[in-house]
């Protein structure tokens, strides 16, 4: 079961009430030194959220919600279902449904819905990568990369959706083929992840202007591409 225990699901299934028409779902590194990804589906919440608890790192969402976003293939949760294992929930109903995502095709809306998701993110970023030294706070940095990390992900994905033939991949199958934009942030990333480092101000800034340089360079064919929606 990699990096989640029987203790560590128990201990979690205690705090969270995980009702039994619930899915969890582990994916990310699973590594035992690393906190552990999350993903909770339960019919009992209508929300899309973010928890951190204890170890656990949480996306909590409503199937409804869920579908929505697998319908758009946005990479929060085709992740989570095609890298991730199931851990609590009825296995034949969630092989089924992940079954299902892999054969699904993306089309205008999905290619749309990444680009608009990379748009946010990066006027997100932009906002505290323009922040006035004397008005920064330590977090900065680090919302800055997981900022960058959205962006560009949304954005290839968007690429990756409007090619012929496109299917729904995975974040790794897209650095690995060699699809991914700004591939050396990515060996970057890896680096840090590998050895637990983070990314100075100096580095995160480089990137950040390196993004900035590909949106000016592109902005017209991202301008076809969404008026084409």
């Amino acid at each position: 079961m990699g990096a989640i225990s029987e203790r560590d699901l128990k201990a979690f299934s205690d705090v969270m009430s995980l009702g039994s028409a619930a899915h969890a779902v582990v994916y990310g590194s699973r590594r035992q030194d690393r906190d552990i990804d999350l993903l909770i589906v339960d019919p009992r919440t209508s929300s899309h959220c973010y928890i951190e608890l204890g170890r656990f790192d949480i996306l909590l969402l409503s199937p409804s919600r869920l579908e929505a976003l697998a319908t758009r293939l946005d990479p929060v949760v085709t992740e989570p279902l095609l890298t991730g294992e199931l851990v609590s929930g009825d296995h034949q109903a969630w092989d089924d449904y992940v079954m299902a995502l892999r054969s699904r095709r993306p089309d205008r809306s999905c290619a749309s819905h990444a680009m608009i998701r990379s748009l946010e993110e990066t006027i997100h970023t932009q906002r505290i990568a323009e922040t006035p030294p004397d008005a920064r706070v330590s977090t900065d940095v680090s919302s800055i990369w997981q900022g960058l990390s959205w962006a560009i992900s949304y954005m290839s994905f968007a690429r990756l959706y409007t090619s012929p033939n496109a299917e729904s991949v995975t974040l790794s199958s897209l650095i690995h083929d060699r699809l991914i934009l700004i591939p050396e942030f990515w060996h970057s990333r890896a680096r840090h992840k590998e050895h637990g480092t983070s990314p100075d101000e100096e580095e995160s800034r480089r990137f950040w202007r390196e993004w900035q340089g590909y949106l000016m360079q592109n902005g017209h064919e991202i301008e076809a591409s969404d008026a084409g929606t």
